[in-house]
């Protein structure tokens, strides 16, 4: 009995050892085509750029399936605003959060001290978006749900035993589609015109810590 209770530790120990916990932040350029023509027709003396920054919070967890092969969930919660103040219409803020859960695979080359993915996956895209009216300062909600693409390179260098930083690229194309509010699509003035989607290209890097156990 005494046996077969170390056996089952060590079991553990072993199985345990094929798992990575991932998290930090990093930091994107992306191109919003759609919402950046919107942003653009509400006042053309003040013209947003054809790619912006956003700010991301990423958390990973990988399961070692080979010495080659990991696969994982990795989740990415991104904010991007834009705010400006016209002279002919007032304060305008537009503004959006998006979730970004995907399921990845790994290709990994392992070393003494260190270990480098790469690879990509497919998951759901869920934006919230929320516009402070033009002379109001009522804000109307928006969300929508789509999918994305998400590729990365990735690089782990061992701070101790179980420890390693990571640093990582990513290239990520996403279509959560066109938010809508209570029915209605955010669209131009007059309504229903043509309406606007959050689709993006971004590329970015990310800074973490890796936790393997």
């Amino acid at each position: 009995m005494k046996k077969l209770f170390l056996l089952l530790i060590v079991l553990g120990i072993e199985l345990n050892a094929q798992v990575d916990v991932c998290g930090g932040m990093g930091i994107n350029l992306a191109s919003t085509a759609s919402l950046n023509d919107y942003i653009n027709s509400i006042n053309r003396t003040s013209l947003v750029s054809t790619f912006n920054s956003n700010i991301e919070f990423f958390g990973e967890v990988g399961y070692n399936y080979s010495k080659s092969m990991i696969i994982g969930l990795d989740y990415a919660f991104s904010i991007y605003s834009y705010t400006n103040s016209y002279s002919d219409i007032g304060n305008y803020k537009i503004s959006y959060n998006q979730h970004s859960p995907t399921v990845m695979a790994y290709y990994v080359v392992r070393g003494d001290g260190y270990k480098f993915k790469f690879g990509g996956g497919l998951g759901l895209r869920y934006v919230l978006l929320k516009e402070t009216l033009q002379l109001s300062t009522t804000a109307k909600d928006y969300s929508t749900l789509g999918f994305g693409i998400l590729l990365k390179a990735e690089g782990n260098t061992a701070v101790s035993k179980y420890v390693y930083a990571t640093i990582a690229v990513t290239l990520r194309l996403d279509y959560p589609g066109v938010p809508k509010s209570n029915g209605n699509s955010l669209s131009y003035s007059p309504a229903s015109i043509q309406n606007v989607n959050v689709n993006a290209v971004s590329g970015g890097v990310r800074l973490g810590l890796l936790y393997t156990f």
